[in-house]
């Protein structure tokens, strides 16, 4: 997926946790797009940044969310969340694609 973005000449930021992920974002509030996965702590069955999606919404965020888990039931639950947009499942690849659209 990275190699994809990075065509579209971008600067990319990682999250590897929510903490982290909201720190990032808050460092960095004029991100362009947030390409999001479902399972951001240390248990990747469980679907976790639900909470963190609604709360770079609730910053006054208005840019595109791309929900991007590779489990089609977690993207839904980003999109109720407050996503965007969704891949549904097609894979980390069609995010990146998604994202360079709509950049």
């Amino acid at each position: 997926m990275k190699w994809v973005i990075e065509k579209s000449i971008v600067e990319i930021i990682w999250a590897r946790s929510l903490e982290e992920g909201w720190r990032l974002f808050s460092e960095n509030i004029d991100v362009d797009i947030v390409i999001m996965d479902a399972s951001l702590g240390d248990n990747h069955d469980t679907p976790d940044s639900m909470s963190l999606v609604r709360k770079i919404i609730t910053s006054g965020y208005k840019n595109p969310i791309i929900a991007a888990s590779s489990n089609a039931r977690y993207n839904v639950l980003l999109m109720e969340a407050g996503a965007t947009h969704t891949i549904y499942g097609e894979g980390k690849i069609a995010a990146a694609l998604l994202a360079r659209k709509l950049l």
